[in-house]
């Protein structure tokens, strides 16, 4: 499974989404339910899920899916386990 489907599902659960109801382009501006407190347990169920963690700027710059999937792609890439 890719990078960008995980991130999806992860959202998905959390927010109580449909997955096909999540686009590359859905973020905290436009995706209901995620809002400033969910961004957080959003951040910490990925950081669980990939085995990364964000810097403080992250956390600020992490709000689409495209940037998330980005951002995860090149640690993996970085960072295998």
């Amino acid at each position: 499974m890719d990078v960008r489907t995980e991130v999806k599902e992860q959202l998905a659960k959390l927010l109580n989404l449909k997955i096909e109801d999540i686009s590359d382009l859905s973020g905290i501006a436009n995706l209901k339910g995620w809002d400033s407190i969910n961004h957080f347990r959003i951040i910490v169920a990925l950081e669980s899920h990939f085995k990364v963690t964000f810097t403080n700027y992250e956390l600020v710059y992490l709000d689409t899916v495209q940037k998330i999937t980005a951002l995860i792609s090149a640690r993996i890439i970085r960072e295998p386990n």
